[in-house]
């Protein structure tokens, strides 16, 4: 019986590599070896590529266990007997094993379809081509598809010049952005960390595209070599070797941790890309998926209250969530694949592309297990699936602060790179229009993200204010506790609530535990801390009691973790604020051209997008 991923000999494998060479014996390793090899027997995968894997990861650990255990701890004479072949059964039994198992993989290997010099030549020539023609350093109309997609992503009626792109350059693109913009963060800060695990996810989809496009390539050219037989076979093992490292990336996961990859469909008429991730479920043996879809089909698989809601506003719908999908289910039903095929098997239109495409998640939600998710995604306007997929997915792993600042630095490279562009002289008329008009476009795109800072900003001056009244109420509390009145501080003087806080802030690790302190040194911005108050007797009319010792205490603590949390929120606010004077500068434009750029900001905000042909100054 032939499965994707033989779910149980993976696992034993991995154990088996895992242990450590001197934990084993010559009799033990090659018994183990065997009932390896015979276990995945009974279940041998698909895919050509994984057979020779397993086999050749078993061979490499017996090789290894030989030369570590047995071979280097021979004698000088014992390493003369061993030239010549004189060796103990038991040590040519493991040697016959582990060159058998290399031979085996070989064999299996030479299975797959074969391709002489010339067609290595010819596939060589035609990739270098495909590269130059893909390679926006090269070609200046790549490099304005690039720029228009971090540019007019809400703008409509955009030329078609400007829209559809390479998946292997959005990807590219987006992980050189990322590189960029991880230069500018502090070492080990909590967002660098979460953008270096971003990055790391992005490079094995794109890994997976240039796969997919080498792929792409060969299959043409079986085709149009008149060897359709050996196009079918190169096919199916291309979609069973990506089906089992798709499904050994998900078992592969720690609980919590995601893995991404590409999804979509491609026709002969065009295509269209998603983004689907996996991650791993702490309480049993399952994964749960994640859709993300920016742009074609993505009604049909609408739950009642998305339709509904669709009807007054389609510029966004949630992310479609499966729930806990058992990893033995990935490994041996028909689901992977069906996510899979259509990227790798082109649909004769688009019709059919889509349909195929959204098959699974229809299924999925025919048996009830797939839902509505919390993360809201938004609906591209123009031909930008790939870059939009990755844009809304990146946005669920952070903060919006951190999506803010990493747009803005974006949107300030893409400037950079249209006023290069504009300063040559070979652009012809077209190309400099297409530039003038994305060069609108960004500073739109940074002034409506200066109003969403400004909406942060204001937030954030809120929860300070709220902070301030519960440390005042604290105070007030535990004053009336010793029948005194509270000190008379004006804490909304900034100069005093500087002084305050650094008093406070430097004098808690003599006045409290360690695990106060910790509580202290954790806080954090969502944090709710409740001041503790003196109720009445009476139901709330009679005489009010004061605080016990206790509370008196508590409330000491908790006048810290105010002033600990004032003083993040307003270094929270001052990023903000700079981050904000950072997207347009002073002098970047003239007092018209900044109106113009707010009244197209303003348009975009109310009706949710702008048109091509407003983008003038």
């Amino acid at each position: 019986m032939a499965v994707h991923y033989n779910l149980q000999a993976r696992r034993n494998l991995r154990s088996f590599i895992k242990k450590q060479n001197q934990s084993y014996d010559l009799q033990v390793i090659h018994e183990a070896a065997r009932k390896l090899v015979d276990d995945y027997e009974r279940n041998i995968e698909e895919s050509l590529s994984a057979r020779a894997d397993f086999l050749l990861q078993i061979s490499n650990k017996t090789a290894s266990f030989y030369d570590e255990e047995i071979y280097n701890k021979k004698s000088f004479w014992g390493k003369i007997l061993y030239f010549f072949g004189w060796l103990p059964p038991k040590e040519r039994k493991l040697l016959s094993l582990t060159k058998n198992l290399e031979k085996r993989a070989r064999t299996i290997e030479a299975e797959k379809v074969k391709w002489g010099f010339l067609d290595s030549l010819v596939l060589s020539l035609a990739d270098d081509a495909i590269q130059s023609a893909t390679d926006d350093e090269q070609n200046t109309d790549v490099l304005l598809k690039t720029l228009s997609h971090r540019s007019l992503l809400a703008v409509t009626d955009v030329p078609d010049s400007l829209q559809g792109t390479f998946r292997t350059n959005a990807y590219r693109q987006h992980i050189l952005d990322l590189q960029d913009y991880l230069t500018t963060l502090p070492p080990n800060s909590p967002s660098r960390m979460r953008y270096e695990g971003i990055l790391k996810q992005l490079l094995n989809c794109q890994e997976y595209e240039k796969r997919l496009w080498q792929y792409s390539a060969r299959f043409k050219y079986l085709q149009s070599s008149g060897r359709f037989k050996d196009a079918l076979i190169f096919q199916e093992e291309f979609l069973s070797e990506m089906v089992f490292n798709t499904v050994r990336a998900i078992d592969e996961l720690e609980p919590g941790e995601t893995a991404l990859f590409s999804h979509g469909f491609t026709s002969l008429a065009g295509s269209h890309a998603t983004l689907f991730e996996a991650e791993r479920q702490d309480a049993d043996d399952s994964a749960v998926l994640m859709f993300i879809n920016t742009g074609y089909g993505v009604e049909k698989n609408y739950s009642w209250t998305t339709a509904f809601k669709s009807i007054f506003s389609s510029g966004k719908s949630p992310a479609k969530v499966t729930a806990p999908i058992s990893i033995d289910e990935l490994a041996t039903a028909p689901l992977v694949p069906e996510l899979l095929a259509p990227w790798i098997i082109p649909s004769p239109s688009l019709e059919s592309g889509l349909q195929q495409m959204l098959k699974p998640l229809s299924d999925l939600q025919t048996r009830g297990i797939l839902f509505d998710g919390k993360p809201q995604v938004r609906h591209q306007v123009m031909g930008s699936c790939a870059q939009s997929c990755i844009d809304a997915w990146q946005e669920m792993k952070c903060t919006e602060t951190e999506s803010i600042s990493f747009q803005i630095f974006r949107l300030k490279k893409t400037l950079d790179q249209i006023n290069t562009l504009l300063r040559r002289t070979d652009l012809n008329f077209h190309q400099a229009e297409s530039c003038r008009r994305m060069q609108v476009a960004v500073y739109v795109e940074l002034n409506s993200l200066q109003s969403r800072l400004s909406a942060i900003s204001e937030k954030t001056r809120k929860s300070i204010d709220t902070c301030l009244r519960s440390l005042d109420k604290a105070r007030e509390e535990n004053a009336e506790a010793k029948d005194k009145k509270p000190k008379e501080i004006d804490l909304k003087d900034e100069k005093v609530l500087e002084s305050y806080s650094q008093k406070k802030l430097s004098s808690s690790q003599a006045k409290f535990s360690r695990a106060e302190q910790d509580k202290i040194n954790k806080v954090t911005l969502e944090d709710t801390i409740s001041v503790i108050t003196a109720p009445r007797s009476f139901f709330k009319m009679g005489k009010k009691r004061k605080l016990t010792e206790e509370e008196v205490k508590e409330n000491k603590l908790n006048k810290v973790l105010l002033t600990k949390q004032i003083t993040l929120f307003k270094a929270w606010d001052k990023h903000h604020q700079s981050l904000r004077q950072s997207a347009i500068k002073p002098g970047d434009l003239n007092q018209e051209q900044l109106k113009r750029v707010e009244e197209l900001a303003n348009l975009r905000k109310n009706d949710g997008s702008i048109q091509y042909s407003q983008l003038v100054m």
